[in-house]
C-alpha cells in the first residue's frame, strides 16, 4: 500500500478533512451549489491548459527535431477552436474565485454569464460544429504519423493528463455546457429558497436562457453540416 510521507508543515498547511466538512456545513445551500461550481470550473479550465500548453504548445514549435509532427491545417483543424474557449473560461473562473474567497450572499452569479455571454456565444458554436471534424482529423493523424502517435502516448503519460487520450480530454467542452445548465438550475432553485426577491434570481433565468441559446446554436450548426455533408453524397 503506497503511503504518503507527511510532516508538521505540511499537515498545517493542508486543510483537513473534518474542516472541509465543517466549512460545508457552515455553507448556506445556495454557496454550497456555488462552491460546486467553482470546482467544476478549475477542473475544466485545467483540462484545457492541459491540452493547449501539453499538446498543442510543443505541436506549434517550428524548431521541432525531425520537423514539425503536424502541418499548419491539420493542427488548425484539431485546435483551432478551442483558445477562444480557454480565453473566456478563465476569465470567468477568476471572477468565481474571487466571489468565493470573498463570499457575500448579495454576489450575482448570473450576471458572470451574462457579462460573457457574447464571448460564450462565439466560442462554443464554431468547436460544437466542427468537434467530429477536429476529431477524425486527430484520429487519422494518429493512425497514418508513427511520430505523432509517439508524441500523444508520451503527452498521455503525463500527470497533468490524468493518462487520458486527447481525444477523450478534447470531449470536455462538449460536456460542459450541460453541466453549467444542472448547476445554475440548482442555484436558481436554492435562491428561490432561501431568499424569494434575491436580485440574482432574475440573473440566473437569464443566464441559464442564454447558456441553453449558446448550446443549442451550436447543435443548430451541427446538425445543420451534418445534413449538407450527407445531402453531398
Amino acid at each position: 500500500m503506497l503511503q504518503v510521507p507527511t510532516n508538521d508543515a505540511n499537515q498545517e498547511r493542508s486543510p483537513s478533512i473534518s474542516s472541509i466538512i465543517q466549512d460545508l456545513r457552515s455553507m448556506s445551500p445556495r454557496q454550497r451549489v456555488f462552491s460546486e461550481l467553482v470546482q467544476t470550473e478549475t477542473n475544466f479550465v485545467s483540462v484545457l491548459k492541459t491540452i493547449l500548453h501539453v499538446f498543442k504548445r510543443p505541436l506549434d514549435d517550428p524548431n521541432q527535431i525531425g520537423g514539425q509532427l503536424l502541418n499548419q491545417t491539420e493542427l488548425k483543424i484539431i485546435f483551432g477552436n478551442l483558445p477562444p474557449i480557454f480565453e473566456v473560461h478563465v476569465k470567468m473562473l477568476e471572477l468565481f474565485n474571487k466571489a468565493q474567497n470573498n463570499w457575500t450572499d448579495n454576489f450575482s452569479i448570473g450576471n458572470v454569464y451574462l457579462q460573457f455571454a457574447d464571448d460564450l456565444l462565439k466560442a462554443y458554436p464554431p468547436y460544437v460544429n466542427f468537434y467530429e471534424d477536429s476529431k477524425n482529423m486527430l484520429i487519422k493523424c494518429e493512425n497514418q504519423n508513427p511520430r505523432f502517435y509517439a508524441f500523444l502516448k508520451v503527452c498521455q503519460s503525463k500527470p497533468e493528463s490524468g493518462r487520458q487520450h486527447l481525444a477523450d480530454l478534447m470531449m470536455h467542452p462538449i460536456q460542459r455546457l450541460p453541466r453549467v445548465i444542472l448547476l445554475l438550475t440548482d442555484i436558481l432553485k436554492q435562491t428561490k429558497k432561501e431568499k424569494p426577491d434575491h436580485k440574482d434570481i432574475a440573473q440566473l433565468e437569464a443566464a441559464l436562457n442564454k447558456i441553453k441559446e449558446v448550446r443549442f446554436i451550436g447543435l443548430a450548426c451541427k446538425k445543420h453540416e451534418t445534413v449538407k455533408f450527407s445531402s453531398a453524397y
